[in-house]
């Protein structure tokens, strides 16, 4: 997953925001992903979501509820 414009953020709003968005990111990951998917930070603005379960609609439950998060704090 990565977020659109992450480096027009950065540059815009300094890195210390960037930082504070990266974690919020992270935040919302922790607290929507199942207690067995993993995820990571791979670097920047790019993020990596293993999930654990075969049900392809748990699937894609989970990344419409993060889209719509995403969407938040985007405005």
């Amino acid at each position: 997953m990565g977020m659109r414009e992450f480096e027009i953020i950065r540059s815009t709003l300094g890195t210390e925001k960037a930082t504070y968005l990266i974690q919020k990111i992270w935040q919302l990951l922790k607290e929507n992903l199942g207690t067995s998917d993993i995820a990571g930070h791979i670097s920047g603005d790019t993020f990596a979501i293993f999930f654990v379960t075969r049900q392809l609609s748990l699937v894609e439950e989970r990344l419409k509820s993060l889209n719509l998060y995403l969407a938040n704090l985007e405005e």
